[in-house]
């Protein structure tokens, strides 16, 4: 890490669009909406602020994010 803010830093949008959406999967109840291009490092971070990132957004309406959901928690508890 080399950002000032401590927070985990991605190269790109799509990096951090990805982890948005695996921390989400990964750790209910995990308050991250969306992701921002720091003014700091220039690298990109996820937050809490703001309005839902549109890909996690379409997750949500088509279900797709619960699935991946109980797809994680399944694996976690059988494997």
């Amino acid at each position: 890490m080399t950002c000032s803010t401590k927070k985990n830093e991605y190269d790109t949008i799509e990096a951090a669009e990805v982890a948005l959406i695996d921390t989400r999967i990964r750790f209910l109840g995990n308050a991250a909406v969306n992701v921002y291009q720091c003014e700091i490092c220039g690298l990109w971070h996820l937050t809490s602020r703001g309005v839902v990132n549109v890909k996690l957004q379409e997750m949500i309406d088509s279900g797709a994010l619960e699935e991946e959901i109980k797809k994680f928690e399944w694996r976690e508890r059988y494997t």
